[in-house]
């Protein structure tokens, strides 16, 4: 099996480093503000770092599976022969 994937996905410095001008907004249950707040305290990041960090890296994630192509050996062998024989 063959994967190939066409975008790098992670979270990137400039990403993680960049000023904060966008704003999010969303609704819980306490129970879940406060399990999220004692999971960000653990990691030592503020509660709106550790949910901005998590879910872009769930996106990532998510759009990295989206956009990841898989072939078996005879499919890839296919592609290859006929990109080879493109030009």
């Amino acid at each position: 099996m063959v994967r190939v994937q066409f975008l790098e996905s992670s979270f990137p410095m400039h990403v993680k480093n960049a000023t904060k001008s966008a704003r999010m907004s969303l609704n819980t249950n306490p129970a879940a503000k406060a399990f999220i707040k004692r999971a960000a305290a653990l990691k030592g990041v503020t509660a709106s770092d550790f949910v901005v960090q998590n879910a872009y890296e769930a996106a990532s994630r998510l759009i990295a599976r989206q956009e990841r192509i898989t072939l078996s050996d005879k499919n890839r062998a296919a592609l290859f022969g006929s990109l080879q024989n493109a030009s």
